[in-house]
This record gives C-alpha cells, sequence and structure tokens, in this order.
C-alpha cells in the first residue's frame, strides 16, 4: 500500500502481510503527494506529485524518479492500465498525456478543464476523466487513439471528483463534489441509478467497485 502525505510531503509504501510494519518512507521537501498507482508487477508505482510525474520503486531503495516534463508540475492524477503497459497522468493545467511506461513515447495529449479524475477500465481500452468543466463533466475516452466515445455535458453545476468502472465494464459510478454518487450504464451513459452520502460529507473523495 501506497499513502502519500499532502502536508508533510512523504510517501509511505506499506507492506501490509506485515500487519503493521515499518514502511519504506521516501521523504522530499516542496513536494505535494496527490496520486499512486501500483505497476501490475507489485515492485514499483507511479504517483502524481506538485514535482510532476514520479516512478518508485520502493522496495529497491532507489529514491523516486521524476519523469521530466510529463507533465509540467502539479500532476494531479496517475493511472496505469492492467498490463502495465500505457501510463496516463493528468496536470493542472489540464493536460492529459498517454504515454508508453517503457518507452515513454507519447501515445496521444489533449487538454480539458482541471482534471479531477482518471480511471481506466479492467480490460484497459477505457478511461473515464472527471474535470471542472460544465461543458464536458465526464468524458469516456478510447486509451489507443484518444477518441471520444462518449460523455456527460452538464451535471447541474456539480464537478466529477472521482469514478470508477464495474467489473464487467457495463456500469460507471461517479462521485460529485455535492456528496452524490451517480452510476450509468455505458454505453450510452444513461443514469441508471443515484446514491447521496449518508455520512456528513459535502463531497465525494473517491468511489471503487468491488472486484
Amino acid at each position: 500500500l501506497i499513502s502519500g502525505d499532502r502536508g508533510g510531503n512523504v510517501a509511505r509504501c506499506w507492506d501490509l502481510s506485515e500487519g503493521g510494519a515499518e514502511p519504506v518512507v521516501y521523504e522530499t521537501a516542496d513536494c505535494i503527494y496527490y496520486s499512486s498507482h501500483f505497476h501490475p508487477s507489485k515492485t514499483a508505482a507511479l504517483m502524481g506529485t506538485g514535482n510532476g510525474t514520479v516512478f518508485w520503486e520502493p522496495l529497491t531503495g532507489a529514491k523516486p524518479r521524476v519523469i521530466e516534463d510529463w507533465p509540467e508540475k502539479w500532476c494531479f492524477g496517475v493511472a496505469l492500465t492492467p498490463d502495465g503497459e500505457l501510463a496516463v497522468s493528468s496536470s493542472n493545467t489540464g493536460n492529459i498525456s498517454v504515454r508508453n511506461l517503457s518507452t515513454l513515447e507519447q501515445v496521444w495529449q489533449t487538454t480539458m478543464g482541471t482534471v479531477m479524475s482518471l480511471a481506466i477500465n479492467p480490460s484497459g481500452t477505457e478511461i473515464v476523466v472527471g474535470t471542472s468543466l460544465q461543458s464536458d463533466a465526464f468524458t469516456v475516452v478510447d486509451l489507443r487513439s484518444g477518441k471520444t466515445v462518449s460523455k456527460i455535458p452538464t451535471l447541474q453545476g456539480a464537478m466529477v471528483a472521482c469514478g470508477a468502472f464495474s467489473p464487467d465494464e457495463t456500469q460507471i459510478a461517479t462521485g460529485l463534489d455535492t456528496a452524490k454518487v451517480l452510476i450509468w450504464d455505458a454505453p450510452g451513459m444513461k443514469r441508471a441509478q443515484e446514491a447521496r452520502d449518508t455520512l456528513p460529507s459535502d463531497a465525494n473523495a473517491g468511489v471503487a467497485a468491488m472486484p
């Protein structure tokens, strides 16, 4: 398990099989950690930080490596395909970049509003992008071509803070900053159901589908 500290500039890697053993810790100055995604090899992770997109192999003892110019600083979100071939990162300027993780060759890049969330489907063919734009609240994009598959143009002033595909890829869950969770049928993006948080919260920080 990897956890990031926005205030203390510390990233920790925890071995849960050891029942609370001391974590592998990496600390750096002037860096805020926003997101992380383990590589399928289980030995490395991609992290979104205030210094950009970072690749970390904590079990080797190596320090995290900033991938230069991918994107510029303030990488809010990262995601990896299940096979670890492609990686996606997003910046506070709205840039979304997809690269081959082995060669770092860019597959495609586009610009949206401030990207609030990234989630890749289990088959690694599509990604759902939640943004701050009222014109494109969230968009499903083909991961290989960058073409839009479907999108929801507006959610009555709400922003999509997080998203997740169901394991069979027939539905998408979106968490809004209004404390609502909306479930959509895919493809077609027709609303299937709606749920409101029962906890005293003003926004959703994350949603996840059970495997």
